[in-house]
């Protein structure tokens, strides 16, 4: 299945963003700063997706095709988490846009939006005997930072090996279960696949970020056929010079493809 994650900073995308998904297959998509953007009904009738939000969370919309079935449905302002079936496959998708750096350098109101998060996505994986999740965003954090690698966190590991051999990481007396990022796997200087988001005005910063993230249970690890970030969507670059053209969005999307079966 392939998944889509995008914060279209409030720019009118959805022509682009829904013909995409109907031309690839997408299975879920999920959009950050939406409002500018006009999802209507007609649009959506065409292109075979449903919104499957249900308005608590007023930082991310998420959108599934026909021939998935929404379960149940958590919403908090900054994140949604979804348990789904697809056939006889079950699995959990969270949505997140998380607090900006710009509004707060310091990681501690990303981390409580993450610890609430995180505590829903166990307990729909306990309750449903889940075992293949999916967590996708926009972070405002990159691979390297503690939002992600804290055990009370995300307790996202970057290295398979580590997560083969350790289900679980202790920390304090207490065990927190492995999330692996793909994301560092993932970059490359050959294709040319480097971050999401742009920023050159701190030096020490290392322009392209990787604040836009998809992340999985340890059960998905070896399922993932791709994950990158578009520069262009079928004709339509989206980038100016060598940034994101803000014209379209600041932020390039993620698509990833995982196999669920």
């Amino acid at each position: 299945m392939k998944l889509l994650f995008w914060n279209i900073n409030k720019k009118d995308n959805a022509d682009l963003a829904l013909t995409f998904m109907r031309e690839e297959e997408i299975g879920v998509a999920a959009f950050a700063e939406f409002s500018g953007t006009d999802f209507s009904a007609e649009l959506l009738m065409s292109s075979g997706y449903r919104p499957i939000s249900h308005g608590g969370c007023d930082k991310v919309i998420v959108f599934a095709r026909e021939s998935i079935e929404v379960l149940e449905c958590y919403e908090e302002s900054r994140f949604t988490v979804l348990p789904m079936k697809m056939g006889e496959t079950y699995f959990v998708v969270a949505a997140a846009h998380l607090v900006d750096r710009m509004s707060s350098a310091d990681p501690e109101p990303r981390l409580l939006d993450i610890r609430k998060m995180m505590d829903v996505i166990h307990g729909y994986e306990f309750k449903a005997s889940i075992n293949k999740t999916i967590v996708m965003g926009d972070l405002n954090a990159n691979p390297y930072d503690k939002e992600l690698l804290l055990p009370n966190a995300f307790n996202a590991m970057l290295f398979k090996e580590i997560v083969r051999n350790k289900a679980t990481r202790t920390w304090c007396g207490n065990e927190y279960p492995f999330l692996y990022n793909p994301t560092v796997h993932w970059l490359s200087e050959e294709s040319e696949n480097y971050g999401s988001f742009y920023y050159s005005g701190d030096c020490t910063s290392p322009i392209w970020n990787c604040f836009d993230q998809a992340l999985v249970s340890p059960e998905l690890m070896d399922r993932i056929n791709s994950y990158s970030y578009l520069k262009k969507i079928g004709e339509k670059n989206l980038i100016a010079k060598v940034r994101p053209d803000s014209k379209i969005s600041d932020h390039l999307p993620l698509l990833v493809d995982i196999d669920l079966s």
